[in-house]
């Protein structure tokens, strides 16, 4: 009984972190799904940007694309200017597809509609409400950690019976994932029509699940 303190305490320590830190961003994300829709408009959108970027430690140099949209909205009659970047890691073909069909389905004048929080109007949100099913998948690992340190620390249990802790924590969280019920799609606005968005939203809406 309590055998092995220093290796299972820290792992007791670092599950309540997880789990905390999870179920704290599912809740922040779950909050942004009431959040109110307003009408916004590209103001500027920046050529093809091609860099580079050093992974540290490495002698390696990857290339990288990005473009940069501008775009303001109106709350309540004030209005409000963000900037968006839309990345790719790679310039693949593929990539270079993608960038280029990105700078043509969103010209400057192309007319949508995002989400933004009511205490703070400048946080906003291009592709919609925040999903929070990473925060409890991570939420739901933290727990397991948490319950399985304290069962080899209190009982230390057989090779098979530990086998089956983890077997059963990986199995929680596959479920948490599978059954995450986010109501909504992505992308918000990408390739989207104003209409479609309309449609999108008001069906998204419809289908909201209580926190």
């Amino acid at each position: 009984m309590l055998a092995d303190t220093g290796t299972w305490l820290p792992i007791i320590v670092i599950g309540t972190a997880l789990f905390i830190g999870g179920r704290a961003y599912a809740s922040f994300a779950k909050k942004s799904w009431g959040w109110p829709v307003a009408d916004a408009v590209i103001t500027g959108v920046s050529k093809l940007n091609i860099g580079t970027r050093h992974n540290a430690g490495s002698t390696r140099w990857d290339l990288s694309m990005n473009i940069h949209v501008e775009y303001s909205y109106t709350v309540e009659g004030e209005q409000w200017k963000d900037e968006h970047i839309a990345r790719w890691r790679s310039t693949g073909r593929r990539e270079m597809r993608e960038a280029e069909e990105f700078r043509q389905n969103n010209p400057v004048g192309k007319r949508f509609q995002l989400v933004y929080s009511p205490n703070n109007p400048f946080d906003s949100l291009l592709n919609g409400p925040r999903d929070p099913t990473v925060g409890s998948v991570i939420g739901t690992f933290g727990l397991a950690s948490v319950a399985f340190a304290l069962i080899n620390w209190f009982f230390d249990p057989a090779g098979l019976a530990q086998a089956a802790l983890v077997a059963a924590g990986i199995i929680a969280c596959a479920g948490v994932y599978m059954s995450a019920d986010y109501p909504f799609e992505r992308p918000w606005w990408f390739e989207n029509s104003e209409e479609e968005t309309e449609r999108f939203i008001q069906s998204a809406v419809s289908k909201k699940q209580p926190d």
